[in-house]
């Protein structure tokens, strides 16, 4: 009948207009969020991971790399201290910025813990192999000019990880225990930060420091 018209053609409105959304709902890109795992890791710490790694033979050169660990971690980095005992190769060419705090023993030596690491480093750098090319380092150096062979660890390390293709972020430190060891650690790492200083958002409270991580990998040279 004539009154059924405009309800027909009410009906036939509204299924071209539902057609409409459904083709632009078609058209339209959808953005997905990150998982939230990626999310919470990126927002605990904006800066990345950070490698602390210590040669120390009486514990001096450990409680600097807990120190560094601890101001990483203010900084915005999920940092975490490496025993050289435990060294693998994977655990530096994997981390974009890796710490060193590197004692020197007796006549020129390493700490009885980096003797992996120093063998390690000179047989790449002989082969010419750059495991650190995507590394960042900074090295503070331990020892005592009482000594004929000053800081030679420290300065041995800083030569091999450029030699590896490591990229210097900061200048070598070299701290003298015959005269003020902790100052020369202080006025060193002072200048660090203000090179590799964070977002000044700190880490998350709960993304603790951790210390003596050993990877599973074995590359040859553990004892």
């Amino acid at each position: 009948t004539m009154e059924e018209i405009p309800w027909l053609a009410l009906l036939a409105v509204v299924v071209i207009v539902m057609g409409a959304i459904v083709s632009l709902g078609r058209g339209r890109k959808v953005e997905v969020a990150a998982p939230k795992e990626e999310r919470r890791e990126e927002e605990a710490a904006p800066m990345g991971p950070l490698v602390i790694c210590f040669g120390s033979q009486t514990g001096t050169a450990e409680q600097y790399a807990k120190t560094l660990c601890e101001e990483a971690k203010r900084e915005g980095y999920a940092a975490w201290v490496l025993d050289l005992e435990d060294f693998e190769e994977s655990a530096l060419a994997s981390q974009p910025v890796a710490l060193f705090a590197m004692a020197t023993y007796g006549e020129g030596e390493p700490t009885d813990n980096a003797h992996v690491f120093v063998k390690w480093a000179k047989t790449k750098a002989a082969e010419g192999e750059l495991p650190l090319r995507a590394t960042k380092f900074a090295v503070f150096g331990l020892g005592n000019t009482q000594y004929e062979h000053f800081n030679a660890i420290g300065k041995l390390t800083d030569a091999l990880c450029e030699k590896l293709g490591g990229e210097r972020s900061f200048e070598l430190g070299l701290g003298d225990d015959d005269k003020d060891l902790d100052a020369d650690f202080d006025a060193w790492r002072a200048g660090l930060w203000k090179v590799l200083g964070g977002t000044g958002a700190p880490a998350a409270d709960d993304l603790e420091c951790a210390f003596g991580l050993a990877l599973e990998e074995d590359d040859g040279f553990g004892e």
